[in-house]
């Protein structure tokens, strides 16, 4: 082993070089910002853990908790549920990942919306759910309310995640409201076997709505217009062979029922639809 006193003699005049050469060229050495080192906390939640330091038992506490941004990885089980992303800690703006381990669902059990994100006036959200099913939404028929999901924020719904079984007023499985508002499905995500009291089975939209890599709205049901969709002022895009069908209406609209702007890339399809694939379209 070569002693320590040997190494530093050997490189010393080197160090004490490029220190000179650095410092005659006018140059210093700063230190690298904190938030340079900056990364997403983890957060775990487990129906059997205790709330202690970043392990809880519930999903809200774990969101109550959250820094900004923040992944919660959540293990599995159903979780009976009512989630709210909205003034965490003060901020006005959010960055929350919902990441599930195995076999994860949210359940309204049938007693409200099983997540809402922000509210108006207050959209600097942005929320991903991965491999979580959203069920068990409602809201009342006349109170314009969603059922599995009200959004104000940008939310993404990416792979294995399921928006099913919900019951709302405007937006069975998801209401996409306010102009600002984002929903992004990618990765097989679905939106299925949802119910609208009275416009947009399984989405009612003001914002934006994207749909990429085969993300699907299948088989949702609409009391009056936009079985699968209803686009009231905002964009709907489908691209990289998403696809809407088997969704009815009552009235008109069974795809989708369009009163803005309509762009569909292929080979994404709607079809199978009842009683039309889209109107205004």
């Amino acid at each position: 082993m070569i002693p320590r006193s040997s190494v530093m003699r050997r490189f010393a005049p080197r160090l004490l070089l490029v220190t000179g050469l650095v410092l005659a060229a006018g140059l210093t050495f700063m230190p690298r910002p904190a938030h340079a080192y900056f990364f997403p906390t983890p957060v775990f939640v487990c129906p059997t853990f205790t709330n202690h330091g970043n392990r809880f038992s519930t999903i809200q506490a774990a969101i109550n908790h959250s820094s900004n941004p923040e992944i919660i990885y959540i293990f599995s089980g159903t979780y009976y549920e009512h989630l709210h992303i909205d003034g965490l800690n003060g901020e006005s703006s959010t960055n929350v990942q919902l990441v599930g381990l195995g076999n994860v669902t949210v359940d309204g059990d049938g007693d409200g919306i099983v997540l809402s994100i922000g509210s108006y006036g207050n959209t600097g959200y942005t929320v991903s759910l991965l491999n979580i099913e959203i069920t068990g939404g409602y809201s009342a028929s006349g109170s314009y309310g969603a059922g599995g999901i009200w959004n104000y924020g940008n939310l993404t719904l990416k792979s294995g995640t399921d928006v099913t079984d919900n019951d709302g007023d405007w937006g069975g499985g998801v209401s996409n409201s306010g102009t600002t508002s984002s929903l992004t499905m990618t990765g097989n995500s679905e939106i299925e076997g949802n119910t609208a009291y009275t416009n947009g089975g399984g989405i009612f939209n003001q914002g934006t709505v994207t749909m990429r890599n085969s993300s699907e709205v299948i088989n949702n049901l609409a009391d009056n217009n936009g079985g699968g969709i209803l686009n009231g002022s905002g964009t709907v895009t489908l691209d990289d062979s998403s696809t809407i069908y088997d969704n009815q209406a009552d009235t008109d609209g069974g795809g989708i029922y369009n009163d803005a702007t309509v762009s569909l890339y292929s080979p994404s399809a709607v079809y199978a639809n009842n009683p039309d694939n889209c109107v205004n379209c």
